[in-house]
């Protein structure tokens, strides 16, 4: 069997790719212009020591020419080679290209591959800088109805505004975010590795997502990743507790000059340190040392707060799942915390002083990602998903209008 993967978001078509040749499918990826500009997408991140040298040959760039004058569109040329396959497996707005090749495929939408994406911005920047996208709504809403399959990951997919027009009665396969537990090992609290850095502190959070406050108060990047809740819920934690660290990746999203400054009008610059993007190698070292990571606030646990559970790192989010269970299973036990200041206070008060019940979600999470969505087992679901398509067969689920009322 060959499949192609088309485009790289949350490098989850590398982590799957690579997973599926390990278990003797003949899986390509396809890196498109877009995946060239963000380092985030790049299998670099993942595996920095292994291809830095170069890509090995299943993994094909796409670059950008005279005749590709936006960084998601994809020669004609390649497409030709794409179709080349059993199976195309793509997210959605790769999907209009590949829809008319007569080969089946699937869409696997990421995080918020349709609504997120700036051609449906109701933001004037966005709508200037990409008015390429403003003519492609239809051609993705399109490729959607003539899917084969669509994969949900995504738990936001089930509530947000207009997937229930793409979702209503398509063939739903409800496959988890696959992780490779293997190179995010478990190592609860290994703090040896930083010497200095945290010998003058004694509880340390790790929050790796983009700069987005919360949407209330307007995030630039439509990102709901609650940052401003963090970090007042944190200065008042920091006041009583000055040994508390928090540590920002810094460098994405459009809120970070926001919370500098919001850092700075709290008087607690010494207790917040920002980082850069840090190779993945790295980043495993403070998962492995943090007491608690947060990836948002707002949302349901996506590929980073995954990877941190991996690593043993206890994750603190917002468990209100909604319908979520219904269809994508069971959710991780979590530090569980309310979308308020004060409880992200309170919260972080109490487990600084229950590092035992820290313990416990440390071990609960990472056997909950091993048994549920490690490399290994999405990629048997995969094959599964791929050989029910090719087979005609209906292990399906579908979704009634009514499902997201």
């Amino acid at each position: 069997m060959r499949v192609h993967f088309i485009g790289n978001v949350c490098n989850n078509h590398y982590v799957l790719a690579k997973g599926l040749r390990s278990i003797g499918v003949d899986a390509h990826l396809f890196l498109i212009p877009s995946d060239l500009i963000h380092s985030q997408t790049l299998p670099e991140s993942e595996d920095g020591k292994l291809l830095h040298a170069g890509y090995p040959e299943w993994i094909h760039v796409i670059k950008r020419t005279s005749h590709v004058h936006h960084p998601w569109a994809i020669p004609g040329k390649w497409i030709d080679f794409i179709s080349q396959c059993d199976v195309i497996h793509t997210h959605g707005t790769m999907a209009p290209y590949i829809m008319h090749c007569r080969t089946p495929y699937i869409i696997h939408p990421f995080g918020g591959d349709f609504f997120k994406h700036p051609f449906h911005s109701a933001n004037s920047k966005w709508k200037q800088l990409h008015p390429y996208f403003w003519g492609r709504r239809a051609k993705i809403q399109e490729a959607y109805r003539y899917a084969d399959a669509i994969i949900l990951s995504a738990w936001n997919h089930l509530w947000k505004e207009g997937y229930e027009k793409l979702l209503t009665g398509k063939k739903i396969a409800p496959i988890p975010l696959g992780i490779d537990t293997q190179k995010f090992s478990y190592g609860y609290r290994s703090r040896n590795r930083f010497g200095e850095l945290f010998s003058k502190f004694d509880f340390f959070i790790f929050q790796t997502a983009r700069h987005c406050w919360s949407k209330d108060v307007v995030a630039k990047e439509g990102g709901d990743k609650g940052n401003d809740i963090l970090i007042k819920g944190f200065s008042r934690f920091a006041k009583l507790r000055n040994k508390a660290l928090l540590v920002f990746v810094d460098g994405r999203g459009g809120d970070s000059a926001r919370s500098r400054k919001l850092v700075e009008s709290l008087n607690i610059s010494g207790n917040v340190q920002w980082i850069d993007p840090v190779p993945r190698e790295n980043l495993i070292l403070y998962l492995h040392s943090c007491d608690i990571f947060v990836d948002s606030l707002h949302t349901i646990y996506g590929s980073a707060a995954l990877e941190a559970m991996s690593c043993g790192a206890p994750v603190m989010m917002n468990g209100k799942v909604g319908r979520y269970k219904e269809i994508m299973g069971d959710i991780p036990p979590i530090v569980h915390v309310d979308s308020t200041e004060d409880d992200v206070a309170e919260k972080l008060f109490y487990h600084a002083s229950h590092r035992d019940k820290l313990r416990r979600i440390s071990k609960e999470q990472r056997q909950f990602v091993e048994e549920n969505h490690s490399q290994s087992v999405i990629c048997h679901r995969l094959v599964n998903l791929y050989e029910n398509i090719l087979g005609e067969k209906s292990d399906f689920k579908y979704l009634s209008q009514n499902f997201f009322l």
